[in-house]
């Protein structure tokens, strides 16, 4: 894939719109994120003129995959420092790329960064199925003869997520064990930064939680046994609730299994 942008940047068409401040701007794709470029020295003429379309050709050095965010900012140095953005397109130098289409619409007055969301050109899907597993949890419980037992049993879960470059696949799901996120592919921060975008993002309106990296999650059941007059041994087994996210950013897709709950689901005397 290629490692040059086009972009192009629209100034809005309003008295004063345009600006004669160094205009900044990083890109952040499913890739990788690209450092910060002054915008300036790479347009000829008088550039962000009201009601005018500034285009050039980025040369980020890495392939930074579908751009999905940016981070626009000005220095407002000069007098009229003001200005109105409406949008910008950026589109990854081959054919087959897709033009991202980042809308603003609003001034920039100060100094802070503005990031803007792809508002539409590139393809964000979010597909999730949600599954129920019951497994044995590893546990045995001891029962001794012409005793009740009320039973305690705590279920400490964490997820692991391993990272690599198209695939995202869960390394440790357990109870009472820690698994720990491992990240193999120079890309697994772009990448984990892209899905909790797809997430978090394309569909809030859906309720979707914050995709969250090796988060503990504890709940404690209580559960009253009967006497009996012999000793009895149980295995203890569990249900799993999950989400099997199918998330489509651009043209990569990423699966996530994300786990939600955890409930005990019986027992299994041992004979």
């Amino acid at each position: 894939m290629s490692n040059k942008y086009n972009i192009s940047i629209h100034t809005g068409d309003e008295v004063y719109a345009g600006t004669d401040s160094n205009i900044f701007i990083q890109l952040i794709g499913n890739k990788g994120i690209s450092e910060e470029y002054r915008l300036n020295g790479l347009l000829s003429g008088n550039a962000f003129e009201r009601n005018d379309t500034n285009k050039l050709t980025l040369d980020v050095g890495a392939d930074c995959g579908d751009i999905y965010r940016l981070k626009i900012r000005s220095d407002c140095r000069y007098g009229g420092s003001d200005w109105l953005l409406s949008w910008i397109d950026v589109k990854q130098d081959n054919n087959n790329a897709p033009i991202s289409r980042f809308s603003y619409n609003a001034w920039i007055k100060d100094t802070g960064v503005k990031e803007l969301d792809v508002a539409s050109g590139l393809t964000v899907e979010d597909k999730v199925k949600e599954l129920y597993e019951t497994e044995y949890s590893g546990e045995i419980i001891t029962i001794p003869a012409n005793s009740e037992a009320d039973f305690t049993y705590k279920y400490t879960t964490k997820l692991g997520i391993l990272l690599s470059e198209t695939e995202i696949s869960e390394i440790g799901t357990s109870t009472n064990t820690s698994a720990e996120a491992s990240y193999k592919s120079p890309t697994g921060a772009a990448a984990k930064a892209a899905i909790s975008f797809g997430i978090t993002t394309k569909k809030q309106k859906e309720s979707h939680q914050e995709l969250k990296y090796d988060t503990i999650g504890e709940k404690e059941i209580k559960i009253h046994l009967k006497a009996s007059d012999i000793e009895r041994k149980y295995k203890v087994y569990c249900t799993y609730k999950k989400q099997d996210h199918t998330l489509r950013i651009g043209s990569l897709v990423y699966k996530v299994p994300v786990m939600e709950s955890v409930e005990n689901s019986g027992f299994e005397e041992i004979k």
